[in-house]
């Protein structure tokens, strides 16, 4: 369980372009693969209310406010990674754009896509002091050609802050690492663990640190990405949400080869679907 009162900025580091501040092994992959997967299939919000009542909507305004909501455009994915991500201002934001193109035709319509963000708000309409649990979860899981899950490059950001914050405060999801990673804390202090790191380091080069490399929170299980605890929303609070996803072309695990050596090959056919679940109760 994610505890909201402890969600913890991470640092970020910002560069200029993509392939700045990654090694040459993130540089081939970001530069050679075309499509990561099929695409992610669709997005769903969906709000279970008991004997209190929470409503949804996409806007801070709360004018068309809804128990369900649902993004069913799917694009291609391309591989993307962390340290190329826009401001927080911009990702955690109704204003900004859900799919972010990558290429576009000469129609100008969208053909692949870097990342999708989807910002949502949840609010109390009730007359009673509620508790929510709002979980991220797996719906479809559909394997490439080759047996290979998008899953295992798979990053899920999610913003969590009231609706009235100006700040942006957030966790990174990822799935447990097939083997173990060390790593250097912020004291120095050697470790070992399955967390995976946000985005990845050159093979080779020294044990990284948290604080140039964050390590991703575990998936709770195969089929839930990350769920969040609310105890005593208020009538009429606001809370803001943006969830951000992207396939992370520095994870080792997309770098797969093709039989002559010579082109990586991505995942044909695999696509995922996610849904967002609350489920509401009396506090």
């Amino acid at each position: 369980m994610y505890e909201l009162d402890y969600v913890k900025k991470r640092l970020r580091r910002r560069v200029a372009a993509i392939v700045g501040g990654i090694g040459t092994t993130g540089v081939v992959a970001l530069g050679i693969i075309a499509f990561l997967g099929r695409y992610t299939g669709t997005f769903t919000v969906s709000v279970n209310n008991g004997e209190i009542s929470l409503s949804l909507a996409t806007e801070k305004a709360f004018q068309n406010p809804e128990s369900l909501l649902r993004v069913s455009e799917a694009y291609p994915y391309e591989e993307f990674t962390y340290s190329a991500f826009p401001s927080d201002d911009v990702l955690d934001s109704e204003e900004s754009e859900s799919f972010s193109p990558c290429r576009v035709n000469e129609d100008g319509a969208i053909e692949s896509v870097n990342y999708f963000k989807y910002t949502f708000y949840v609010k109390n309409v009730g007359s009673e002091i509620a508790n929510y649990v709002m979980s991220i979860n797996v719906v479809e899981n559909q394997l490439s050609e080759d047996g290979r899950s998008l899953l295992d490059t798979l990053r899920v950001m999610v913003y969590s802050n009231d609706a009235e914050s100006e700040t942006h405060d957030y966790g990174i999801f990822a799935k447990k690492s097939a083997y173990v990673h060390e790593y250097y804390d912020e004291e120095g202090d050697l470790h070992d663990t399955y967390q995976e790191f946000v985005n990845f380091y050159p093979l080779g080069k020294p044990i990284p640190s948290v604080l140039d490399h964050p390590l991703a929170t575990n998936f709770v299980s195969d089929d839930v990405i990350a769920k969040f605890r609310v105890n005593g929303f208020g009538i009429r609070a606001m809370q803001r949400y943006t969830a951000v996803l992207w396939l992370e072309g520095e994870d080792p695990q997309s770098y797969q080869f093709s039989d002559d050596m010579e082109k990586l090959k991505a995942p044909v056919g695999a696509s995922i679907k996610l849904g967002v679940e609350i489920n509401a109760y009396e506090n």
